[in-house]
């Protein structure tokens, strides 16, 4: 009796273990290969936003109640090529400028000393987040990346009115001639001189083909993203 006892108790408390850490790492998932499978919800484009908001507002809740952040929107982004709904951009505003810092290309040199710290000040961060199966996530590289940057390169080069792309990393915004590819600023160049340099040269922004846009559809997400 004491043997069946115990091996109920064990079978019992590996359940509860197994089911304990289903539940820890149920908002992280792995995506290995990411190939734009068919977009497909049961949401309007307005139910995503306000869905959005509220998650914003629940993930923000303690920087918009002392007053850290005192604004914030939701827009969707949409795929290149098929026009898919897929992403969603969040803009922060923080009621005093936030530090931070960053290292220059160098650094992929991975020799520390070859590094070469840039520090920056922006009241403005933003984030970049995908849509699948009515379910909202974001990388943590966020914080390194679009958070660093403060606004986005949509609003940067004057395009925040505009229809906004993205997709595997690039940016597009719809115009007469078509979709225009945009590249992150050059902050410290005339065009954004409160910025630090992050790159040697300029880059060009161009009208993307057809051809183009399919591939930046498909190759996107590798990596660990979290539940927004």
């Amino acid at each position: 009796m004491k043997k069946l006892l115990s091996v109920i108790l064990s079978i019992v408390f590996l359940t509860m273990l197994f089911c304990g850490c289903k539940e820890d790492k149920r908002n992280i998932t792995v995506i290995g290969g990411y190939t734009h499978p068919d977009f497909e919800t049961n949401y309007t484009e307005e139910e995503h936003i306000q869905r959005i908001s509220e998650r914003t507002a629940k993930k923000f809740a303690e920087e918009l109640e002392n007053g850290t952040i005192i604004s914030y929107d939701v827009e969707i982004v949409y795929a290149f090529y098929d026009n898919d709904p897929e992403y969603f951009l969040v803009n922060l505003e923080y009621a005093e400028e936030q530090n931070g810092s960053y290292q220059t290309k160098k650094e992929a040199s991975l020799d520390p000393e070859k590094g070469e710290f840039r520090r920056f000040n922006t009241k403005y961060k933003h984030l970049i987040g995908f849509i699948e199966k009515d379910i909202y996530y974001w990388s943590l590289m966020c914080y390194y990346k679009e958070f660093k940057y403060g606004r986005s390169c949509y609003e940067l080069w004057g395009y925040e009115k505009a229809k906004k792309y993205y997709g595997a990393g690039h940016h597009g915004v719809q115009t007469s001639e078509g979709i225009l590819h945009i590249y992150e600023p050059v902050y410290g160049s005339a065009e954004f001189p409160l910025f630090d340099a992050r790159f040697e040269y300029p880059f060009e922004q161009y009208i993307i083909s057809e051809k183009e846009q399919e591939y930046y559809m498909k190759a996107n997400y590798k990596g660990s993203y979290s539940r927004y």
